[in-house]
């Protein structure tokens, strides 16, 4: 069997009978404006070790990362705490990120 229900599988384990030890974690997630150059195609690209993420979204970007510092959740609140956990991220990984928010 698999289970594909991402931050919902414990959930959905639960309904089968099934320990799934899986945990929402809480993602930021952020569009950038029209770029001045647009960006090539772009696939979804994902740093383990930050969490940032980024892809194509229109004629912008998506972007985003997790916050390690909350606890497991559904969330949905927005705030722009995370830009600086994520502008850390992108200088390493994606320098030209920073400050595309």
């Amino acid at each position: 069997m698999i289970c594909t229900a991402g931050a919902w599988s414990q959930r959905i384990g639960e309904m089968a009978g099934v320990l799934l030890p899986v945990v929402p974690v809480r993602r930021q997630i952020g569009l950038t404006g029209p770029l001045m150059q647009p960006m090539p195609i772009v696939p979804f690209t994902l740093d383990l070790v930050s969490t940032l993420y980024f892809h194509n979204a229109g004629d912008g970007l998506l972007l985003g990362i997790s916050d390690a510092s909350q606890s497991p959740a559904f969330g949905r609140e927005f705030s722009y705490e995370w830009l600086a956990a994520f502008d850390k991220a992108a200088a390493v990984v994606a320098p030209s990120l920073v400050g595309q928010k």
